[in-house]
């Protein structure tokens, strides 16, 4: 990894931390030198107990700044548990809220007009258009989806 990369990681993650709380920070604090730990290996290398840190891991993941790195074992229990990593630079900018996510899918669908024999595809409220199969349809409406999450 380049110094300038380095950098620039560095500032982002001040940026970051700025927003945060002092719990909140030291969590990520500890993401940001290993990326794979469960939630009791933060905790104990945050100096608290288990249950004192993983609120404060839920609350980073629903900020879009800790996602889940898959499962392991963990050094303490022994057991097969989620582990979690810092999110990257992209994953954060293009993170969306679950919340913000729900209301749009709340306002698109797909229905079958028996009389064309084709599925009409709606997207917030409004027909975007018609497709011949269910499959063409779904990718419709797909690709109005990420047009919109996008920006």
């Amino acid at each position: 990894m380049s110094r300038r990369t380095t950098e620039t990681q560095l500032e982002a993650f001040e940026d970051i931390k700025a927003e945060l709380g002092e719990r909140q920070a030291k969590v990520l604090s500890v993401l940001q030198v290993d990326s794979n730990l469960t939630a009791r290996e933060i905790a104990s290398l945050v100096g608290r107990e288990v249950h004192q840190t993983t609120p404060r891991i839920r609350e980073l993941s629903d900020k879009g700044i800790v996602k889940q790195a898959g499962k392991k074992v963990c050094q303490y229990t022994k057991r097969m548990v989620t582990s979690y990593r810092k999110a990257t630079k992209a994953e954060v900018e293009n993170f969306q809220k679950p919340e913000d996510a729900a209301n749009i899918r709340m306002h698109m669908g797909v229905s079958f007009n028996p009389s064309n024999k084709q599925w009409v595809v709606y997207f917030e409220g409004k027909i975007i258009g018609t497709a011949p199969g269910y499959k063409s349809a779904g990718k419709l409406l797909e690709k109005a989806y990420l047009t919109k999450i996008r920006g």
